[in-house]
């Protein structure tokens, strides 16, 4: 299977496993709808999703559903990324960023940091640097946050310190003893990012299946 192929079966992933509905902050008129986008909000992060990601002009109740835009990034653009990574980041990674702009992907086992349309790749920088509670120990560790675990707030990460050619170890990082010690607990989730996608798409096809059979 090409690498293209591949990323567009990962890609179907961000359909199956996500709804990809998001509040935006923008509730329709009136005092029953504002309350409605209260309650939601409550609960949830009001995102600053690009309109040119939005799947229709149409805003319910402060919510949208975002869509993956297939675009192609210039060399430069990553180079300027992984310049300020101070890293090479995972080829089928690269391939991904540089060819698809989506936003918090819910994958199941991993949430992908955001990779939204913009000028070069400062939207997935923004989120990398977010935490300077996390991140600053991450990356002189040798970990590059690029999910979250599921719906935990532990960093998912390229392990650069168990690097295999041109790919790199996955690993989940314990945030609570991370925030509290300093200290790096990990997990390892895949042997390399290439597993991590060949997982998903695995798991896009089981779930496929069951869904064929119960609609017998």
């Amino acid at each position: 299977m090409t690498d293209a192929l591949l990323l567009k079966k990962y890609i179907e992933a961000f359909y199956i496993f996500d709804d990809r509905k998001v509040i935006v902050g923008r509730p329709k008129r009136g005092i029953l709808a504002k309350m409605s986008f209260y309650l939601l909000s409550v609960f949830n992060t009001v995102e600053n999703v690009p309109k040119d990601m939005w799947e229709t002009d149409t805003v319910d109740n402060g919510t949208i559903s975002w869509n993956v835009i297939e675009c192609k990034s210039s060399e430069n653009d990553l180079a300027v990324l992984e310049d300020k990574l101070n890293a090479k980041l995972p080829y089928l990674y690269r391939l991904l960023i540089m060819n698809y702009r989506f936003w918090k992907a819910n994958l199941d086992t991993h949430r992908l940091l955001a990779n939204p349309t913009g000028l070069g790749f400062n939207g997935l920088l923004q989120q990398i640097f977010a935490d300077k509670s996390i991140y600053p120990n991450l990356l002189k560790n040798g970990f590059i946050q690029f999910a979250w675990l599921g719906e935990l707030y532990d960093p998912v990460c390229f392990n650069l310190n168990e690097k295999i050619e041109d790919d790199c170890q996955i690993v989940s990082i314990d945030h609570e003893t991370l925030m509290s010690e300093g200290k790096i607990e990990k997990k390892v989730l895949a042997q390399s990012y290439r597993n991590l996608v060949s997982d998903t798409i695995i798991a896009v096809e089981k779930f496929k299946k069951q869904e064929n059979k119960n609609s017998v």
